[in-house]
């Protein structure tokens, strides 16, 4: 098989760390109620030939191995670009990402798709210059692919430490893949 995009390895970490995260993997009632989700339905933004964009889903991400992620990834967002797409395949998110990378953009600040309570934007990846210390503590300097992740969120249903938390656990889990491969 083909080895998965980042965008599926960021899909895969943000649907593990909603899971320990369940304020972000909520929607808001119409009188501002906060419902949690369980599972994780992630919503990916992709751009279409003719300028539109849609936002397919993939329904049980939280239960998905890293492979069955990507396979669904390319699965909807070929769909989405063939016009292939059905009304189940757009309802039911819980949290969506979006990728501004892919057209060379550092960061971007997404509008939430409500009444979904977070968006996740990626940066592009860049190789950069950082320093690595090793397991015995020695610092040296090493080259490490890197990217800007922008959490929109609607401070009604969390806050600034929540936030900071959530996003401290996903940089973890995706750095931990990182030193594994």
């Amino acid at each position: 098989g083909s080895k998965p995009s980042y965008t599926a390895f960021v899909c895969h970490a943000v649907a593990q760390a909603l899971t320990r995260h369940r304020g972000f993997n909520s929607s808001l009632t119409h009188d501002l109620r906060r419902v949690s989700h369980a599972p994780v339905n992630l919503g990916v933004a992709v751009a279409r030939a003719d300028g539109g964009l849609v936002v397919p889903v993939i329904h049980g991400a939280d239960a998905m191995s890293l492979d069955e992620l990507a396979a669904a990834l390319n699965d909807r967002v070929d769909a989405a670009r063939e016009g292939r797409l059905t009304a189940a395949d757009l309802t039911g998110g819980t949290f969506t990402i979006t990728n501004v990378g892919s057209n060379g953009n550092l960061a971007s600040q997404p509008l939430i798709n409500q009444p979904q309570v977070a968006i996740l934007a990626m940066g592009v990846v860049r190789k950069r210059v950082v320093v690595v210390t090793d397991d015995k503590g020695k610092d040296a300097m090493g080259i490490r692919p890197m990217m800007f992740l922008t959490l929109c969120y609607d401070h009604r249903a969390n806050d600034g430490a929540a936030s900071g938390r959530f996003l401290r656990d996903l940089r973890k889990g995706l750095e931990l893949w990182q030193d594994q491969h």
